[in-house]
This record gives C-alpha cells, sequence and structure tokens, in this order.
C-alpha cells in the first residue's frame, strides 16, 4: 500500500483566522534536516457559503541554527464557500535547512473567517 504523500501538519490544530486578520502566533517546527525534498500543500476553508479570498501562509526556515527574518516561502490558498481547498503542491530543495516554521497567516476575506487553516508537509523521496 502507498504511503500518503502528506505526513503532518506545521499547526497541530487546524486554525481559525478571523476576517481580514494576520495571525502571528508561529507554528510547530517541521524538522527537515533528514529530508532533501519537501512537499508542502496549504489547505483552508471558508466559514460561509459566501466566503471567498486568499489565505496566505509566510514560512522561516534555520539554516546554521539560525532562523531567517526575512520570509522564507509564502504560500497561498484561495478560498471560496465552505469546501476545503488545496494549493497545488510545492516541491521544496531543502539541502541545508534543518527546519521550516510557519510565521503568519493572513486571511484576505474581509468579511468571513477561514477555517481548517493549516500547512500539510511530506518528505519527497526520489
Amino acid at each position: 500500500m502507498a504511503k500518503s504523500l502528506y505526513e503532518g501538519k506545521f499547526y497541530s490544530t487546524d486554525l481559525t483566522v478571523t476576517a481580514a486578520t494576520t495571525y502571528t502566533t508561529a507554528s510547530g517546527v517541521v524538522n527537515t534536516a533528514n529530508m532533501s525534498r519537501v512537499s508542502i500543500v496549504a489547505t483552508a476553508k471558508g466559514a460561509n457559503a459566501s466566503s471567498s479570498g486568499a489565505v496566505t501562509f509566510a514560512t522561516s526556515a534555520r539554516v546554521n541554527n539560525v532562523w531567517s527574518t526575512d520570509i522564507f516561502l509564502s504560500f497561498t490558498v484561495t478560498v471560496a464557500d465552505t469546501a476545503v481547498k488545496s494549493s497545488a503542491p510545492e516541491i521544496i530543495d531543502v539541502d541545508g535547512i534543518s527546519a521550516i516554521k510557519v510565521v503568519s497567516v493572513t486571511n484576505g476575506d474581509a468579511t468571513y473567517d477561514a477555517e481548517a487553516v493549516n500547512l500539510l508537509y511530506g518528505n519527497v523521496q526520489s
């Protein structure tokens, strides 16, 4: 049986991000030291059938035991209604990067909250 591509979540529990706000509590740290490539996908859904907008995740990377002060990568998923949406998976070369974490999540919907908000990750094996 094939193993699921996504092994874990950056946040242990999915978030609800209030309309038109940025959530700034950092996620858990995903250890990438023993990976050469990682796949990441953003997920979210709207709290209302009229929900629409982008949910954007900003990440930081740890290299040589120092966390980046600039945004390492950002990931966006477009929310429309209450169905869970996913971004296209991003395959990232993480050689030399020992860890990644989310530093902020922005809900671009001015009216409705975003729910089931998270980044999923998995080791990409050659």
